[in-house]
């Protein structure tokens, strides 16, 4: 029998698991290669500072919703896209 709830966590867990695995996998190595660039010529600082707001918003609607599987990716999320912002800023 489809029992909603069960499918609901497992769903949620799921997606909250690939959203870390791609915040810390796809964002550290932003990070880690725009330090030892010598230019960010070709780096985007409108799509990092939209991708910053949109971390904002999800956080926002997960606390919202009390919803833990949107709200604990967002976090190191908004945090390393902040630092991306930063280091774009800074160069």
């Amino acid at each position: 029998m489809f029992n909603k709830k069960r499918a609901e966590k497992m769903v949620g867990a799921a997606a909250c698991t690939l959203q870390l695995v791609l915040i810390f996998g796809g964002y550290s190595d932003q990070i880690r290669q725009m330090l030892k660039a010598e230019s960010l010529a070709g780096v985007s600082i409108t799509l990092f500072v939209l991708v910053l707001i949109s971390h904002l918003f999800w956080t926002v609607y997960a606390l919202i919703k009390r919803d833990k599987a949107v709200l604990i990716p967002q976090i190191p999320g908004f945090l390393l896209a902040a630092s991306i912002v930063v280091i774009i800023i800074s160069k």
